[in-house]
């Protein structure tokens, strides 16, 4: 590992030993599964309103993507990542997982937070739309992924206030799921 630190590095020397070799289905999984050892903990905390435990991401993107392009990435993610395809329900008493076969209407909006306003009263906005979209989170309905792209924030390379606001010029989106401390994360620059 320490010699060939990138995958292209490693592939020209990697023996291919005949070891047993792994089949496993690549299209949508559906169905109940079993809870993983951090969903037991999880729901054995009894959160009061389990959905409003969750982790929320601000992440810099690129002023050029479109919303269509947006919406095509948060479905493709849906569809590599079973897990967020989840809902969770009680059935006699117990808590259970079943993964949803994939839906038309995907968890996205786009939110124009009016760039004429004071970057106070934008900054505002985001932090509303933000914690409505993340506070909406139902655990019983999939997906478990809302995705916000905001559009309008551009201002012509001017820094926005550190901590509370992402940097404008550039689209954001908040994404957010379940089994965080339901503070956001933020993500450096787009690139």
């Amino acid at each position: 590992m320490f010699e060939f630190q990138s995958v292209a590095a490693l592939a020209p020397v990697v023996e291919s030993r005949g070891g047993a070799r792994v089949v496993a289905e690549q299209g949508v999984v559906t169905g109940r599964v079993e809870l993983t050892p951090v969903q037991r903990w999880f729901f054995a905390q009894d959160f009061a309103v389990a959905g409003h435990v969750n982790q929320s991401v601000l992440v810099e993107v690129e002023a050029g993507l479109s919303p269509e392009q947006w919406r095509t990435v948060v479905r493709r993610v849906l569809e590599q990542h079973d897990g967020l395809r989840t809902r969770f329900f009680q059935e006699d008493g117990t808590w259970q997982a079943e993964l949803t076969p994939r839906t038309g209407r995907g968890p996205v909006a786009r939110r124009g937070p009016c760039p004429r306003t004071p970057e106070e009263a934008r900054e505002a906005r985001l932090l509303e739309v933000a914690g409505a979209v993340q506070a909406g989170l139902d655990l019983s309905r999939s997906p478990l992924l809302r995705a916000v792209l905001f559009t309008g924030l551009e201002d012509g390379g001017r820094k926005a206030p550190p901590r509370r606001a992402p940097p404008r010029g550039r689209r954001r989106l908040v994404a957010g799921g379940p089994g965080g401390s339901g503070d956001p994360v933020r993500a450096g620059p787009a690139g």
